[in-house]
């Protein structure tokens, strides 16, 4: 899907294709749909870019191959948020100083938003499980 300059859509194997404009304007919405700086991480490490096999186009997302046909922006979303996605600092502590302790963090984290509609009490869960309720010790 991009060319030897970089450039989304104008790679030969893609220009000798003959897809159809439906096709070609699917494949346009998904490379409009990504980010600046994501076409800049994919533009600079190519491995998502599988070669074609028999006129079809197909890419790496969640360590699959899927048809470029088949993908929605959704999943390119996903894929990308997966690989910039950092975890919290406190999570990060609490990890270090018990190593041999397993959480489920969805679990930990989905609290706040389940059990009550008070926005005080969301924001002090909040700093609770962010590690940042200052007392007297802090």
């Amino acid at each position: 899907m991009i060319s030897d300059n970089g450039r989304f859509l104008e790679s030969e194997k893609l220009l000798q294709a003959r897809l159809s404009p439906v096709h070609f304007f699917k494949l346009m919405g998904i490379v409009n749909s990504i980010l600046n700086e994501w076409k800049l991480i994919i533009k600079q490490s190519q491995q998502h870019i599988c070669p074609p096999s028999k006129d079809t186009f197909q890419i790496n997302i969640e360590n699959a191959t899927v048809n470029v046909l088949k993908v929605t922006s959704k999943m390119l979303y996903n894929d990308f948020k997966r690989k910039k996605q950092m975890a919290p600092s406190a999570q990060k502590k609490i990890n270090l100083k018990y190593p041999n302790l397993s959480l489920e963090w969805k679990e930990i984290y989905s609290p706040p938003f389940t059990v009550t509609h008070d926005t005080k009490i969301r924001e002090f869960q909040y700093k609770l499980l962010h590690n940042i309720v200052f007392t007297n010790v802090k």
